[in-house]
């Protein structure tokens, strides 16, 4: 896999009529991207055509509230803080009449908005005094292309996984059921807390599920079978090099925190460790060359 990022930069450089000086840690997602589209032949652009955000949205709340034995039903004329978030009640599904929680999905950016992705718990289930309980509301922001009046919010596959990812945290912090609010949802120990999020994500490479949301958002026809394929198969494209990068930054962070006397030079021994773990440098990490 490295080898072959290493020679597409070269050619790219070379073409450019630049020598070749090395391939180096920021230089990965870029190549990368370019070998994706080059072995699998994703066209981001026409994947986007299948991938509207509104049949997105509802089929990925679809599989979650299957497999969680739930039931996700949007609430008309909801209580919000901006006309373009959606709110949603969460039921068990076996029992009649069980309340679960509230889902806020605020998606589209706007001024002064936080710009990245993120769940936040707006309010932590628990049990109160009396034995009732206090019901959990989670809320899922991200900044995904707004519609227009010609074209609605059209998604990258990259958002896709965003946005499963993310609803991960949400379910995570609304099937959560404990008796303080202190412990609820994703208030657990750090190594854990991405990892429903985390194992949620998957289904955006999974030809079952895009078979039950990607649609063209003209048309309403399926993503093609061969498209749906493409994506599946770029799943494993790069894990090793994803895989040793987690590795990396877990040993440089129980070696920053674990000296003996105190004193490490942070910058050399991240540099060492990333270059050894995983067989990709930094360069001159003063100059970034």
């Amino acid at each position: 896999e490295l080898a072959e990022l290493e020679a597409l930069k070269r050619a790219d450089v070379e073409s450019a009529g630049e020598a070749y000086s090395g391939f180096y840690a920021w230089d990965r997602s870029y190549y990368k991207r370019l070998l994706d589209q080059q072995e699998h032949k994703l066209d981001e652009a026409e994947i986007r055509q299948y991938f509207p955000l509104v049949q997105v949205t509802r089929g990925i709340l679809d599989i979650f509230q299957a497999m969680l034995g739930l039931r996700v039903v949007q609430v008309d004329s909801p209580p919000v803080w901006h006309p373009d978030v959606t709110m949603y009640e969460v039921w068990e599904a076996a029992e009649k009449d069980v309340f679960v929680g509230h889902i806020y999905l605020d998606l589209f950016p706007r001024k002064g908005k936080y710009n990245h992705a993120a769940m936040g718990q707006l309010r932590s289930g628990y049990e109160r005094e009396d034995g009732t309980r206090e019901y959990p509301v989670a809320a899922m922001m991200a900044n995904f292309p707004k519609p227009t009046l010609a074209v609605p919010s059209l998604l990258t596959h990259r958002n896709v996984v965003t946005l499963m990812h993310e609803l991960g945290h949400v379910f995570h912090g609304l099937c959560a059921h404990t008796k303080w609010s202190s412990f609820h949802g994703t208030r657990v120990v750090a190594d854990f807390i991405e990892a429903p999020s985390q194992m949620l994500e998957n289904w955006a490479w999974e030809p079952e599920a895009l078979r039950k949301f990607a649609v063209h958002h003209e048309t309403g026809a399926p993503m093609p079978e061969d498209l749906v394929a493409k994506i599946a198969a770029s799943k494993s494209k790069g894990l090793a090099g994803d895989i040793l990068r987690k590795v990396f930054y877990g040993t440089y962070d129980l070696a920053i925190h674990n000296t003996v006397d105190g004193h490490i030079d942070v910058l050399q021994t991240y540099n060492d460790m990333q270059s050894n773990i995983t067989m990709i440098g930094n360069g001159d990490a003063e100059t970034c060359k």
